[in-house]
């Protein structure tokens, strides 16, 4: 007679940890399993003097997040309008424009922040950050590619 209640309880236990809101295992707008890309940070290869880094931070306040730092030694880089000039393609799907922009550092030569963007549904097998007209390179792309 034990035996039923101690799974009752393990059972009881388990569910309560999962539903929790602490352990947000899946996007809001998702599938059953996390979403990961094969690769987490894509780097381009400095055309123009400047070095994009992006990595992929997930879902965060019903936005999809990215982490963009944008490094040089020769370049001004204090007036490139992220906002204005990066977009994300979903797919084969229209280009998608930032919600926001949160900037953790901001010099002439190197910018780092977060940027948000609204949650492609259904999420595709690729999601591509453009960045426009930075430093004379008229389009770089920073794809990300998922294991769906």
């Amino acid at each position: 007679m034990r035996r039923p209640l101690h799974i009752l309880a393990v059972s009881a236990f388990v569910f309560t940890l999962l539903g929790s809101e602490g352990w947000r295992l899946v996007p809001a707008a998702s599938s059953a399993e996390p979403v990961r890309p094969v690769q987490a940070t894509i780097r381009d290869r400095g055309a123009g003097g400047v070095t994009v880094t992006a990595t992929w931070q997930g879902f965060r306040d019903g936005a999809v997040a990215f982490r963009l730092s944008l490094d040089t030694h020769s370049v001004d880089l204090s007036g490139f309008d992220v906002l204005a000039h990066v977009g994300l393609r979903a797919g084969a799907g229209a280009e998608l424009r930032p919600l926001r922009w949160e900037e953790e550092r901001s010099s002439s030569h190197h910018r780092t922040g977060v940027l948000y963007f609204p949650v492609p549904n259904p999420l595709p097998d690729r999601l591509a950050l453009v960045v426009r007209d930075l430093a004379g390179v008229a389009e770089r792309v920073l794809a990300f590619e998922f294991g769906n």
